[in-house]
């Protein structure tokens, strides 16, 4: 995750970065979603919340008009023809206007113009009825979920324990955040990782020396590709993934009822491959390595040296170090996207966070993924126990999320939980 928010104009700069020509109302909305949560100035972890919940209702709707998966929530049975479209478009927007009033002009906007490519009449104003019924459903589900504390946070002292970082010292994020209710886990703890390696171990050594090598702000070991790494991948995860499932989206013509799916099990994923890596971020409470690396006289390890001068590329995110947010949400949507459009997918994208006019190719979700986890390296944010770890959460939460959920209707009772 990103440190600390990210100004409304800069996210939406880069939610909006060009890419291919859009798909249907459900890739429409998904740009208006994060836009919207963006303008809101909401923290990284409410806005994963709010696009699954839109996309949970965009795919309740639209399968309730064109039923071909399980829902989420549940269908809503129209009393007549219904639009599929206006459905969607409504299902998004009865969600949005709810969470994020504040963001009416925006929402009023987006909703005139994607209604206004569907014809007047009874048919449009039943998938409107539709939508309108899902959205609600899906804002009551959610209504006490606990996402709206933020919770308190008592520092600890000695060796491992997470301290305040440099520049600005200042709390760490949403620490209840860990106690939200899931989406799709039974659990917030459901794949709570190992723990960080002891600070006496030949593994903790060989950590701390990549970091420290790699990772310092005027690093001489670091390429020129590992810096570009380190900050294209800084981006924040929800932008980033959803770019390229839109992009690869349009890449592959994929249909209205398909891209419903896909959006939902992608940020229903990423949100619940947050709040699994809170959990274990805020129970093993491990030391970054702005505060280890020049602490490192204190670590018991013949094998580390502190460094008192050391910085990282870029300030630290606030919150614990293990395991890292970027490879615990980065794997959780590479495995859902693998999953839903193929091993082998090749794509380009952007972020804000390049260089300008940088544009980066992969050939799968997977290369995605693992480069993430690498740049975090390079960027001075975590140890490669971290990453690991916080890949394995994501592959677990993101295999768990497309097996078990939103699943084709006639493989629904074939399900083993």
């Amino acid at each position: 995750m990103a440190a600390g928010r990210v100004g409304a104009v800069g996210l939406l700069a880069l939610i909006s970065l060009p890419g291919p020509v859009r798909a249907d109302v459900v890739t429409d909305w998904n740009l208006t979603t994060l836009q919207a949560g963006a303008a809101a100035s909401l923290n990284p972890q409410r806005q994963q919340r709010v696009a699954a919940m839109a996309h949970a209702a965009m795919h309740d709707a639209v399968n309730s008009v064109a039923p071909r998966y399980e829902a989420y929530a549940g269908q809503v049975s129209p009393s007549g023809e219904a639009s599929i479209e206006a459905a969607a478009v409504q299902a998004a927007y009865g969600v949005l206007i709810r969470l994020l009033p504040g963001q009416a002009a925006l929402l009023d906007a987006a909703r005139s113009a994607s209604l206004s490519q569907i014809p007047d009449g009874p048919v449009k104003e039943e998938g409107l009825a539709v939508g309108e019924a899902v959205a609600g459903r899906i804002v009551a589900l959610r209504s006490t979920d606990g996402s709206n504390v933020d919770g308190t946070y008592t520092f600890g002292s000695g060796p491992g324990e997470y301290q305040r970082t440099t520049p600005t010292f200042g709390n760490p994020a949403v620490p209840a955040w860990r106690f939200v209710k899931p989406f799709v886990l039974k659990r917030g703890d459901q794949f709570r990782a190992e723990g960080p390696p002891r600070l006496d171990s030949d593994e903790w050594a060989a950590d701390f020396n990549e970091t420290k090598r790699l990772g310092r702000v005027n690093s001489a070991d670091r390429t020129a590709e590992q810096t570009e790494i380190a900050l294209c991948d800084a981006e924040p995860s929800l932008p980033m993934w959803n770019r390229v499932a839109r992009n690869v989206s349009a890449q592959s013509q994929t249909g209205l009822v398909e891209n419903a799916r896909l959006f939902a099990l992608l940020n229903l994923a990423m949100v619940d491959a947050t709040i699994a890596c809170w959990d274990s971020k805020y129970t093993y409470r491990f030391w970054r390595p702005v505060t280890a690396i020049p602490l490192a006289d204190t670590d018991g390890n013949d094998a580390t040296e502190a460094d008192p001068a050391w910085t990282p590329l870029r300030p630290t995110p606030l919150h614990p170090e293990y395991p890292s947010a970027h490879a615990c949400v980065s794997n959780a949507a590479a495995e859902v996207l693998t999953s839903i459009v193929g091993k082998d997918t090749a794509f380009s994208t952007a972020t804000s966070t390049c260089p300008a006019g940088v544009v980066r190719s992969y050939d799968s979700f997977q290369a995605l993924a693992d480069e993430v986890g690498d740049s975090r390296i390079y960027i001075g944010f975590h140890f490669r126990s971290s990453i690991r770890d916080g890949a394995k959460i994501g592959r677990q939460v993101g295999h768990w999320t497309f097996h078990r959920f939103l699943q084709p209707l006639e493989d629904a009772e074939c399900r083993a939980f």
